[in-house]
């Protein structure tokens, strides 16, 4: 955990290899594992820390002595995505807890790599789906609804097969994709945040007892007009954040005195 400088939010994402499987057509095909030519790799990630203008990444052709065998050894990338969520507080992904962090962790357990130090994570997939109700949950469509963009076009599967091939100018458009899905990520996760009905508490890795925002960690926040949170024993002052919107945080204290509190109770 941070000090009172707050969490280290981690904004990423991951293009993967696909599994090649010799099959006898292209409708419901119950594929064997005698079937399997090739498992699935992970090709590279794009990150970014949130606020930071700075897009990174890391792709195999960084590591030509792992690019050029007959198996590709995603291992190198790999250990680098972990290291880098190792140091994060929180991640934030598009559909991250089903897809980009289960499929580290499976690479890692194939490599005999440490685990995860496994950060709070936040989806933005699950705020749409679980918090709102949009035709749509998918990041291109959240996007381009919200008036923020669009992802880019790949083109195709074509890619896929350029950046397998080694192709120079695939793996250029690759790259230039999955990081703007995380700058795209990283806006509609902005957008979204103060509606989230659940959300991880970055207030709390806060250590210096000032009354802060629980979605973004900020002490800018007003009680005007907000009313109280009622509980079932009680009442607590709900504050709105000015610098996200979230009107979700509460103060500590309770509206009645102990000796108020028994009376109401009777």
């Amino acid at each position: 955990m941070t000090d009172h400088a707050g969490p280290k939010i981690l904004v990423f994402d991951i293009e993967t290899a696909p599994t090649t499987a010799w099959v006898w057509g292209l409708w419901q095909q119950n594929v064997g594992i005698n079937q399997i030519r090739d498992d699935g790799y992970i090709l590279m990630w794009a990150a970014k820390w949130l606020g930071n203008d700075e897009v990174m990444h890391d792709a195999l052709p960084r590591h030509r002595e792992m690019y050029d065998h007959d198996r590709m050894d995603d291992s190198l990338v790999v250990e680098s995505l972990r290291d880098l969520i190792d140091e994060a507080d929180v991640t934030v992904t598009h559909n991250g807890d089903r897809f980009d962090l289960p499929w580290v962790t499976s690479r890692l357990v194939y490599h005999e790599m440490p685990p995860l130090d496994t950060p709070l994570s936040v989806d933005t997939l699950k705020i749409a789906r679980y918090s709102m109700r949009f035709v749509s949950n998918k990041l291109d469509y959240l996007a381009q609804h919200l008036g923020i963009g669009c992802k880019m076009d790949t083109g195709g599967f074509e890619l896929w097969e350029g950046v397998m091939a080694g192709d120079p100018l695939s793996w250029r458009k690759m790259i230039e994709y999955g990081e703007h899905d995380v700058v795209l990520t990283e806006e509609v996760y902005l957008r979204l945040r103060p509606y989230a009905h659940q959300h991880a508490n970055l207030s709390l890795f806060h250590t210096d007892g000032i009354l802060r925002c629980k979605k973004c960690g900020s002490t800018n926040l007003s009680k005007d007009g907000t009313g109280f949170h009622t509980t079932t024993a009680n009442q607590f002052q709900r504050y709105r954040c000015k610098d996200c919107g979230d009107r979700t945080s509460r103060g500590r204290k309770s509206k009645f005195t102990p000796e108020e509190k028994e009376g109401h109770v009777r």
